[in-house]
């Protein structure tokens, strides 16, 4: 099996090297594929999907949740809220007891500090939305 992942990897077969490895239940690994195209939420399933079988996708799985929540929340700025969701949903389905008490602290509070950025940009669209609105009803274009 070995040959045949070097095979596929050396020419970026990379659909048909993540179908391989997941037949061969080497889910950690095709989730690392996933990660190296950037397909983060994909890596993170499968790092779910390993963790029954292993630990250390737990760890992994956590770190890329924390790493995407880091990355998608801009200071002061707006927050890309289907990624935000994608990725608070995953760390939902973490059991927190597999985790060192430092690591939920930081899940905790990184998850808090985005849904505070995810609840400011909707109030901030909602306010702008309202304003739109009245400029409308006062200033009529008719």
């Amino acid at each position: 099996m070995e040959e045949e992942i070097s095979y596929l990897e050396d020419r970026n077969l990379d659909d048909a090297q993540l179908d391989l490895l997941i037949l061969h239940e080497k889910k950690s690994d095709a989730a690392a594929v996933h990660l190296s195209e950037g397909r983060v939420l994909e890596a993170i399933d499968l790092f779910l999907d390993d963790s029954e079988n292993n630990r250390d996708s737990v760890q992994k799985a956590i770190n890329c949740i924390l790493q995407g929540l880091r990355k998608t929340m801009p200071f002061g700025g707006s927050v890309a809220a289907f990624e935000v969701t994608e990725l608070l949903k995953r760390s939902d389905l973490i059991d927190p007891c597999m985790l060192s008490q430092d690591v939920r602290d930081e899940v905790r509070s990184v998850s808090l500090s985005c849904f505070h950025s995810l609840t400011s940009t909707v109030q901030d669209r909602y306010v702008q939305g309202h304003k739109l609105r009245m400029q409308r009803r006062l200033h009529p274009t008719c």
